[in-house]
């Protein structure tokens, strides 16, 4: 609903006395209409789905700007939840001033609440500004969808969004390492907007805030948090670097402009100016604030005007280093609730050493932030008391004004002159916006419209109970619930509710007081649907209902089928066989089966409709014309790749595909679908031919020590082992990694190891970036069986900063927490003391003891320096080890060694575990807190034997490839596989020769004790097996494969002898019928010969079945016509068993 042309006028005079008529109504009767009505047409659709098809964020576009919401708590395109949809254009406008110019003045606001719950203080933001995961507010089925709706309201264009601090999974852990606590707060951000003269540079937001915890918030603030970037096509420049952040305190406005307008890059100038203003709220207000700030990893530049502390107001030290941005939940409510209104920061470079209020700026940037930075504000208001149930409301404006610039030269009074830049600066447009906003405030905050933040709660298959947030401002009187049933008919799509359909009257249900929030539904049918409305009642007459909630008794079922592992390895070739778990609770019609490319499928979404929004990323099932509304509706469900009986719970793909991701979902009995499964990805890895891959480069500053050095101190560790290197400082270097780059390595790499040793850390860009976080290419390569063996503190995984004093860390990183069974490391930066000698007391590693004597002694060896000069700058000490850790375990962890220093009565590392080893989810990890290469090298050798014991010996095979149609050979090849080189203590003579076998069963024809061979050194043994019995035991293959074998059996002393190699099988053709290794003429005749003259059948029907139909008969032989003569397609790789 829409405020008319003719009320602007008298708009600031009445808008106190507005109410809404009311009248007689009976039980079937619908609301009055509002007062106001604009014929004004939206210039665009307000709303935009997510890839799951609900909305994530929306769009406020009026003839002065266009705008996004998001439904995070949060505004602009910087804070999307989300990935960005490719091609709307939409989520790129954070505030762009005029429209299509792409002159932005936000990169993204966020709402901030604090207070203290028991003992705690807590802040929940939308986003921090600077945290990659600093968001902790998220739609309630944000897994799921957005939750961003359109409602007919007082604006041209209203948006509300719901959003919860009640997750904990993906949040981040604050600065200080507490993990997210959240404050159990329903989040309700309204926005309004108007496409008319006078009113269409201003949106406002109506924020609600319900506390949904057991526990009181006491002292609670809410703030607006603002990162204003100001420039042309923002993304990718530095355009923002010249903002300057200010406020008028008498009008309680904050703002961002920038320093000069750009006047001289028309027409792509900035000249206006974006804005903040409080409006309205439900509390009386005690307190407001101003903070600005600059943030910056420096922490010299990383600053924010400060008061000076007092015995009554004493100096918050951040405990960051620097004086600007609010890390952690208590420095972020300290200024929440900090009594202080900035002085603005063309002003920072005149504040004076012996100023009574502010802090002295750093005299070495001062006169840089005040000319123009990277700047960004919060505004906060309170103190408010929210028990439980409790709500309370603020009203604030987000507006421009045009224009701010209007004297070119002003620029130049900065820094010196801020006074005059200040008064040069045109802020009528500004102020009287401002005036305009404040009245739309009031006709927002006095106008019911639409209950906000519907939702559903299924509480039985047959209940249903839905809740809305209450909204404080109104006189209200109750609420009205309105109930009709769905006719199955009305339903283009069984189970999923057309978002045109709507009630043919409004049937009463229910009428509420004010205190009752919810409504609960029962004796539903699970089989329909059911239209919900619901009215604010204020003053006797009744609000707009608003658009249909759908509902249906029992609800999506919240359970899903499961599949048993992320990732299936398999040797090229091989059929993959997937299978789940049912879901529980869950009566299965059927399952929806989903099988693709990992990029196609990567959009997982329910089946739903919308007005064309997705139809640039998904392409849509069907649409529908609504001549009521004029618009089109388009239908979207992802299509499975097949349709499953209720009985089946696997799934064999006889034609896997590399990198394809399988996923499953089931139906009820009503039609309903489960959420998706987990997914499984697919991925064919070579067998592991190799022992050992050293990654190394990094493991301490790169200056201290030589890549070159540690690999000489490798070739001698590791003599008997086949193992290679990966220079990590290559891939550092390396921005991409194209195809055939020799430095760039990804996980596929590591599958031919046995061992991946990592004696340094997990460097940022250590793989490939072509596969999302690079520990899933290490998580891959553990969970098919590879070994990880970490060397060091692994200070850049676990994030502990390259000047880490001396203390324990909490571990956050999943990769830790999954695999190595620590909770906490014990550790000290390298060069956080220089040569202060007293830091090392603090660590001082020399040994680490074996716990139980299965392992060796580790002990520090000053001997081996491989340490630059530069190092000593760093380390002095030379008797003990630099960059060790040591760790607090879980019961996942097995401890192998504990640490023993120089100092144990001061050092961290005295009598902790050092070195642990973890077997879990079919994995094997090893961590040692030290470094292996200045250990002494016997222990260190003997070490990596415990890890991996060495080789048995050398084994080869000849032919060392072998072709598939040996397997049909008349008369069978013989296979000779050689053993030999042992260097464990026996020789070949000394292996009781009945006991070997290949690949576990396969006992050779004959073995022999050669005296001699060319490629080992003194004797070998030699097994002689039949092609066919050898190739037997491997599935069909096509094309040049590497296949792996073992070797295995027993010493005549009883010990056992395990050894493996690989070689290259040559599979099958398709066509290639006569198994000669070709495709020709002769292949034709032979199966003419077979359909036609009583022929033999072909001894591989496989390769016979050339059209890949599972069967051989004439539609093979007319293919093979077509190819030969007629220039037809190749032949295929059959699937023919007989």
């Amino acid at each position: 609903m829409k405020v008319p042309p003719q009320f602007l006028a008298s708009l600031v005079i009445v808008i106190g006395s507005i109410t809404i008529s009311s009248s007689a109504r009976d039980n079937k009767s619908e609301p009055s209409p509002h007062p106001f009505k604009s014929e004004t047409e939206q210039r665009a659709k307000s709303l935009h789905a997510s890839a799951a098809g609900l909305t994530s964020f929306g769009l406020h576009r009026t003839a002065k700007i266009e705008a996004t919401v998001n439904c995070n708590g949060t505004a602009g395109s910087g804070y999307y939840p989300g990935v960005v949809p490719a091609d709307t254009g939409a989520p790129d406008l954070s505030f762009i001033t005029p429209p299509g110019s792409q002159v932005e003045y936000l990169y993204g606001m966020a709402v901030w609440v604090g207070g203290i719950v028991g003992t705690d203080t807590l802040v929940s933001v939308g986003a921090d500004g600077w945290s990659t995961g600093g968001g902790e507010l998220f739609a309630p089925l944000w897994s799921q969808s957005g939750s961003m709706a359109e409602v007919d309201h007082i604006a041209d264009n209203s948006l509300t969004a719901n959003c919860v601090d009640t997750f904990t999974a993906g949040v981040d852990p604050d600065y200080f390492g507490r993990p997210h606590i959240p404050m159990n707060l329903d989040i309700v951000l309204a926005s309004h907007s108007w496409d008319q003269p006078g009113l269409d540079e201003i949106i406002v937001y109506d924020l609600g805030v319900t506390n949904i915890g057991a526990d009181s918030v006491h002292d609670a603030y809410i703030g607006i948090f603002v990162d204003a970037d100001v420039c042309y096509e923002c993304s990718g420049t530095y355009g923002h670097g010249d903002d300057l952040a200010g406020s008028i305190p008498e009008h309680q406005i904050g703002y961002v402009i920038d320093n000069d307008g750009d006047h001289l890059y028309s027409p792509y100038t900035t000249p206006k100016i974006l804005a903040l203003k409080w409006l309205h709220s439900s509390f009386e207000i005690s307190d407001t604030a101003f903070n600005w700030w600059i943030s910056n990893s420096n922490t010299t530049l990383d600053f924010g005007p400060r008061l000076k502390g007092s015995p009554n107001d004493p100096f918050m030290d951040f405990g960051t280093g620097g004086k600007g941005t609010p890390e952690g939940d208590v420095n972020k409510y300290y200024l929440l609730s900090h009594v202080e209104w900035d002085y603005d920061q063309v002003q920072t470079a005149s504040i004076l050493p012996d100023d009574s209020i502010w802090m002295y700026p750093d005299q070495a940037h001062a006169q840089d932030f005040a000319d123009g930075y990277d700047a960004r504000f919060l505004m906060s208001m309170g103190p408010f008391e929210l028990p439980p149930g409790a709500t309370e409301r603020v009203l604030f404006a987000a507006f421009t004004a045009d224009s701010v610039h209007v004297d070119t030269t002003n620029a130049y009074n900065l820094p010196d002159d801020p006074d005059t830049y200040l008064a040069n600066l045109n802020f009528d447009n500004l102020l009287a916006n401002a005036t305009m906003a404040d009245s739309l405030g009031q006709l927002v905050r006095n106008t019911p419209y639409p209950v906000s933040g519907l939702r559903v709660s299924y509480k039985t298959i047959s209940t249903v109970t839905v809740s809305w947030q209450r909204a404080p401002f109104l006189n209200l009187d109750g609420y009205k619930v309105y109930f009709s049933q769905i006719p199955p008919e009305m339903l283009p799509y069984p189970g999923v509710v057309a978002p045109w359909l709507r009630p043919e009257e409004l049937v009463l249900e229910a009428e509420l007081s004010t205190s009752q929030t919810e409504y609960t539904f029962e004796n539903l049918d699970p089989s329909l649907f059911y239209f919900v409305n619901v009215a604010s009642v204020a003053e006797g007459s009744v609000g707009d209902p608003g658009s249909p909630l759908f509902i249906r008794s029992g609800g999506p079922s919240n359970q899903s089928p499961t599949l048993p592992t992320e990732y299936l390895f398999l040797q090229e070739t091989e059929p993959a066989t997937i299978e789940w778990t049912a879901p529980q609770g869950v009566v299965v019609d059927h399952y929806l089966f989903y099988r693709g490319d990992s990029a196609d499928i990567a959009i997982k979404y329910h089946p739903f409709y919308d007005e064309g929004e997705a139809a640039d990323s998904i392409v849509p099932l069907d649409s529908f014309y609504i001549a009521d509304e004029d618009k089109t509706y388009y239908y979207y469900a992802l299509e499975p790749h097949t349709e499953l009986e209720p009985s089946t719970t696997s799934y064999l793909d006889l034609g896997p595909v590399d990198d394809h991701v399988y996923f499953v979902n089931a139906v009820d009995e009503y039609g309903y679908e489960t959420p998706f499964s987990n997914q499984t990805q697919l991925h064919f890895i070579e067998p592991r031919t190799r022992d050992i891959l050293v990654m190394i480069g990094r493991p301490i500053p790169a200056m201290a020590v030589a890549p070159s050095a540690l690999m000489e101190f490798y070739d001698s560790l590791l003599v008997g082992y086949d193992h290679d290197y990966y220079l990590v400082g290559d891939s550092i270097r390396s921005q991409y990694c194209p195809d055939g780059f020799p430095q760039c390595v990804d996980w596929h790499d590591f599958m031919r190891y046995s061992v991946v040793i990592v004696d340094g850390d997990f460097a940022h860009n250590i793989l490939s970036p072509d596969y999302e976080d690079q520990m899933r290419g290490f998580t891959r390569y553990l969970l098919s069986g590879g070994t990880l063996a970490a060397f060091g503190s692994l200070s850049a995984l676990n994030g502990f900063g390259s000047h880490s004093p001396p203390t324990v860390h909490k571990t956050y990183h999943w990769f830790i927490s999954r695999f190595f069974g620590v909770d906490s490391v014990a550790s000290m930066s390298w060069i956080y003391c220089g040569p202060e000698t007293y830091c090392h007391q603090q660590t001082g590693f020399t040994w680490a003891e074996s716990v139980n004597g299965s392992m060796p002694d580790m002990v520090y060896d000053p001997a081996n320096d491989f340490f630059t000069p530069i190092a000593q700058m760093f380390w002095p000490c030379g008797q003990c080890a630099p960059d060790v850790a040591s760790f607090r375990v879980n019961e996942d962890a097995e401890v192998t060694h504990v640490a023993h220093t120089l100092y144990p009565n001061t050092s961290i590392h005295e009598g902790d575990p050092i070195g642990l080893t973890v077997d879990n989810e079919g994995t094997k990890v090893w961590w040692f807190g030290f470094h292996l290469w200045y250990m002494e090298q016997p222990a260190a050798r003997d070490l990596i034997e415990a890890i991996y014991p060495s080789p048995m010996g050398k084994v080869e095979i000849e032919p060392d490839t072998i072709s598939a149609t040996a397997l049909h050979a008349l008369e069978p090849d013989t296979v000779t596989i050689y053993f030999g080189d042992l260097n464990d203590g026996h020789t070949v003579g000394d292996i009781d020769q009945s006991s070997l076998a290949i690949n576990g069963a396969l006992v050779p024809s004959s073995v022999e004790l050669l005296p001699t061979h060319p490629d080992f050194i003194g004797e070998a043994v030699a097994l002689d097996l039949s092609a066919i019995d050898f190739l037997s035991g491997y599935e069909i293959a096509w094309g040049m494969t590497n296949r792996g074998y073992t070797l295995t059996g027993l010493f005549n002393d009883g010990d056992s002898l395990t050894a493996g190699g690989w070689f290259i099988l040559a599979g099958h053709r398709a066509g290639d019928i006569t198994l000669d290794g070709s495709v020709d003429i002769s292949d034709l005749l032979y199966i003419i010969d077979f359909m036609f003259r009583a022929g033999p059948p072909p001894e591989f029907p496989p390769s016979a079945d050339v059209d890949a139909d599972c069967v051989v008969d004439i539609s093979d032989l007319v293919y093979l016509v077509e190819y030969f003569f007629g220039g037809g397609t190749a032949p295929q790789r059959g699937c023919a068993i007989d």
